[in-house]
């Protein structure tokens, strides 16, 4: 499963985006769509999405892209592109497995007390 990530990155004007933009696509390890640019004072702003495996580190590449680049703030938001379903299906089905399972041995149980019961009368 892989996972989208947009990474907001705030920089002066007087920095040089390309090299924000190589040490972004270094840690991410693919060439990054990159959209507008937007003006926020004096510095610039752009969202960037990017596609990631889903044991990717976002904490510690985050991490290490602020002790790369101090003047630039990055900040990362995960989002994923399965459903709620897509990623919790096995959990569900694995619990209401274990529900009609509980509720067969429950009716056995009844059952078999029901037997002995009777045969103890």
């Amino acid at each position: 499963m892989t996972r989208l990530v947009s990474i907001v990155t705030v920089y002066f004007h007087d920095s040089d985006f390309v090299k924000v933009r190589h040490a972004l696509e270094g840690e991410f390890r693919s060439r990054l769509d990159i959209g507008e640019f937007a003006n926020v004072g004096d510095t610039f702003a752009c969202i960037i999405d990017a596609r990631v495996p889903n044991d990717f580190a976002l904490h510690e590449a985050q991490q290490r892209l602020e002790d790369a680049m101090p003047t630039v703030r990055i900040k990362m938001l995960e989002r994923f592109l399965e459903s709620w379903w897509g990623r919790h299906r096995w959990s569900i089905a694995i619990s209401v497995g274990g529900g009609i399972a509980v509720a067969a041995i429950v009716d056995l149980a009844r059952a078999s007390a029901a037997r002995l019961g009777g045969l103890l009368d």
